[in-house]
């Protein structure tokens, strides 16, 4: 639960300040979750995070719970 915790609270610092390397990676990510049915109000139903923020994360490599994610390398 720590990681998960560290990885939401890393993503919302880069929500704030932007990075346009980390921002390329969250909107290819965002636009993978756009169209999984898993995703209910920008809250993935799978593990409980808000999208805004795990799209974000760079500790949250590959770690869709659905490995959709896999080809994109941060």
């Amino acid at each position: 639960m720590d990681n998960k915790l560290s990885a939401i609270v890393e993503g919302w610092k880069n929500f704030i300040f932007h990075d346009p390397e980390i921002e390329k990676i969250a909107l290819e990510r965002a636009k993978i979750c756009s169209t999984c049915d898993e995703n209910t109000f920008s809250i993935c139903k799978l593990c409980g995070c808000p999208l805004a923020s795990k799209t974000r994360s760079t500790k949250s490599t590959n770690v869709c719970p659905l490995n959709k994610w896999k080809e994109i390398k941060l």
